[in-house]
Order: C-alpha cells, then sequence, then structure tokens
C-alpha cells in the first residue's frame, strides 16, 4: 500500500516562529489598528445610542410632516386658489378683447362679481 503523510510533505513549525511572524507582521499591525478603532466606534455607537436613534426618528417625523402638510395643505389651497382665479381672468381677457363693456369688465375684474373673488 502507498503511504503518504498527513501534512502534505510540511516541515513542522514552530509556535514560538509562528507568534514572531504575526508581531513583525505590518499586516497584522494594521488589522490590529483597525480592530481597536472598531471597537471604540462600537463603543462611541453605543453610549449614544439613543441619541443617534432619537436624531433619526425626528428626522423621519420632519420629513413626513412636510410631505403631508405639502400634500394635504397646500395643494388644495392652490387648487381653490386657481378655481378662484379663473373668472377675474376671464373678466380681464373679455375686456381687453371687447371694447364696448371694457370698463365694467375690468371693474369685475378688479374687485369680484357674481359672488367671486376680485
Amino acid at each position: 500500500m502507498a503511504t503518504y503523510k498527513r501534512r502534505g510533505y510540511k516541515a513542522k513549525t514552530n509556535k514560538q516562529d509562528q507568534a514572531n511572524q504575526h508581531q513583525d507582521s505590518t499586516t497584522a499591525e494594521v488589522f490590529s489598528s483597525l480592530d481597536e478603532t472598531a471597537s471604540k466606534t462600537e463603543q462611541w455607537v453605543a453610549k449614544y445610542q439613543k441619541i443617534i436613534l432619537g436624531a433619526i426618528v425626528g428626522i423621519a417625523v420632519v420629513t413626513i410632516g412636510f410631505l403631508g402638510y405639502t400634500q394635504y395643505v397646500l395643494q388644495p389651497k392652490e387648487t381653490e386658489a386657481a378655481n378662484e382665479l379663473y373668472y377675474p381672468q376671464q373678466y380681464f381677457e373679455l375686456a381687453l378683447q371687447d371694447g364696448t363693456a371694457q370698463d365694467s369688465l375690468l371693474t369685475l375684474a378688479l374687485y369680484g362679481g357674481e359672488g367671486k373673488y376680485g
């Protein structure tokens, strides 16, 4: 039968040699500094978690409030104002086109008539 070595013919390394390689490695230094920075960031987030969550919720409430105000308050008012402005504009256009009743049509356009605003 064929024999083989389980380690794939690699020589055994000493644990102390591995520790020295790990300490001398610049990659290990970079990763350890990243770990320290990450742990500091995690500590800061854990410390100010309620404030951060409150700020996010506050921004969401303000945004939803603004969108709701523009959708349900301003837009109907703009539609109503456009409807109310229709009659004075019609009177003004008729006054410019028709020269016979120009004074009365301009008066209706400025001051309103038939229960409509001017």
